[in-house]
């Protein structure tokens, strides 16, 4: 009875501590945008939003290809039946 009592409070002292970190660094993030943001207008630039530059033809162009049949070396050859 005390052994789950304790495996449960310590479960959700994981749980918090796991929240408060999500918290902690959503914070940091609102923090740093909301700055650069100020900064930027400051300045007299526009805010832009982060972006990510992602082509997703390039992924298949970029992977390294199939080597040809001729490449293939000491196989034995076995007939399925």
């Amino acid at each position: 009875m005390i052994l789950r009592l304790l495996l449960s409070l310590g479960i959700f002292a994981v749980g918090l501590m796991l929240a408060a970190g999500m918290l902690v660094a959503s914070v940091v993030l609102l923090a740093s945008w909301s700055v650069r943001a100020l900064w930027l207008k400051l300045t007299g630039r526009r805010v832009t939003p982060f972006t990510v530059r992602f082509k997703p033809r390039e992924a298949f162009r970029t992977a390294p290809r199939r080597s040809s049949g001729g490449d293939v070396i000491d196989v034995e050859a076995r007939h399925l039946s």
